[in-house]
Order: C-alpha cells, then structure tokens, then sequence
C-alpha cells in the first residue's frame, strides 16, 4: 500500500475543517437565541407592571359595599394582596427590599384599624335608643291630649242629654241671665231643675275651654320648634351625622387611596429584570 502522494491530513483534515466551523456556527446561533427571551421578558416584566400599576389607581377609587355579603374592606384588602402576591412571584422576589417588605406587612392592619366601627356603632346605638324614647314620649303626650279630648267630649255629650232630661223640652240647656239675680236679688227661689241646669251650663263651658287649650296643647307636641317634637328633631340630626361618620369609617376611601397610591408609586420605581416564568 502506498501512501506516499496523499497529502498529510488531506481528505480527513478538510472534514475536520468544516466540521468545526459549523460548530462555531451553531454556537453563535444557540447563543443569540438564548438572549432573545431575556429581552422579551424584560419586555413582559415591563407590561407586567404597567398592568399592576393600572390596577392599584383602580383599586385606590373602588366603593365599598355597606350590604351584608357584598364587597367590603375585607374583599378590597384581599384584591390588594392577591393583586401584589401574583406580581411579586412573577418578576421575582428578590427585588423587593425589606423596607417594601415591612411596609406591606403593616399597611393592611392599618387599614382595619382604621375601619373600626365599634365607636361609630357604639354611639349610633345610643341615638337610636334616644330617639326611641322621644318617639314614645311624643307618642304617649299626643295620646293622653287626645284620651282627654275625648273624655271631655263624652262628659259634654252627657251633661247636655242630662240637661235636656231635666228641662223635659228636648234641647240644650240655655243661659239664664236672669237665675242668680233672682237667687240674690230676692223674688221665686229657683226650682231643684233650674239649678241643676245653671250647674250643667257653667260645666260645659268651662270642659269646653279646657278642650280648647288641649287642641292647641297637641298642636305644639306636633311643632319642631318646642318640646318633645323639637328635641327629637334634635336627636334625628345628631344620628344622620353619625351615620354618615360611620359610612366614611366604614369605606376609608381616603386611606385606600393613599395606600394604593403608595404601593402604585414602590411598583412603578422598582427596577424590573425579566419577569420570570
């Protein structure tokens, strides 16, 4: 076997040649694509908080529910957490600092603190059990005022029929100018029926006055300006305010504002790698 005229490495060395430029090739192009995703997720990282940022100004302005079962503070404090716990576990959490860390950790206890109620409802209850009692009170004068019209108008009724039983003509008892100046002024002495009458007239007078000053009486209890009507106007006025106290406690708006704005401002500065998958 002669290997005199083949070149040292000839047809072996061009393979090996090529062999390692496709290598270097291959090499070039794996490591272009390795840098490519980090790019994009730079990208998606970027987005990603936008989307955050968005939704915390969103959650800064949302209003509470007062209905029992609908949305409270206890809702919106998980949406706020859920909505940082989902964004910190995809761009990592090493890129959050302690103080970011601490801050989250009080920012929700300030908050229910800050919605306690049981001073709000504490004194709500107060007012309530207040005006219960100036309603009852209003109610029960209105209706003695009335049990006595009533009474008094039943005692007139009866007088009058006694009257025109006594007189024996069928109608009411009329004035007599002339009776006391004949009990006084000498002449007949009155009959036991005329003097009865005279009794039974000044009675329905004065029942009739007394009627009178009642209806007024019950037209005050009716008017806000005086008495028990004015002082539960008073009591009507002190439980809207604290209602109204109670409704800004419970929905802390500006606090959840402040504090959503606050954790939008941390997001929004935090230095992003690409999010991670």
């Amino acid at each position: 076997m002669s290997y005199g005229n083949a070149p040292r490495g000839g047809r072996s060395g061009g393979k090996g040649g090529a062999s390692k430029k496709t290598n270097r090739k291959k090499k070039q192009e794996f490591h272009r694509h390795r840098q490519q995703p980090r790019g994009e997720g730079e990208q998606d990282a970027d987005q990603l908080r936008s989307r955050v940022v968005a939704s915390l100004e969103n959650l800064g302005h949302q209003r509470l529910s007062t209905e029992p079962g609908g949305y409270d503070l206890q809702s919106w404090i998980r949406s706020f957490d859920s909505l940082l716990d989902d964004f910190e576990a995809k761009v990592g959490s090493s890129l959050f600092s302690e103080g970011y860390r601490q801050r989250r950790q009080t920012a929700t206890a300030e908050l229910s603190a800050a919605a306690d109620l049981s001073t709000a409802d504490r004194r709500i209850g107060e007012l309530r059990a207040r005006k219960a009692g100036a309603v009852n009170a209003l109610a029960e004068r209105k209706q003695g005022i009335s049990a006595r019209i009533g009474a008094i108008d039943s005692e007139v009724e009866r007088l009058n029929a006694e009257a025109t039983n006594a007189s024996g003509d069928g109608e009411e008892p009329k004035k007599q100018p002339s009776f006391f100046r004949r009990l006084f002024g000498g002449g007949q002495n009155p009959s036991e029926d005329q003097v009865r009458s005279a009794e039974i007239a000044s009675r329905v007078e004065t029942l009739k006055a007394e009627r009178a000053s009642l209806e007024q009486d019950l037209e005050r209890v009716d008017s806000s300006t005086e008495g028990p009507a004015q002082e539960l106007v008073q009591i009507e006025a002190e439980l809207a305010t604290a209602e109204a106290e109670r409704e800004r406690t419970l929905q802390i708006s500006e606090e959840r504002e402040r504090l959503a704005g606050e954790f939008s401002k941390m997001v929004a500065e935090l230095p992003l790698g690409p999010a991670e998958k």
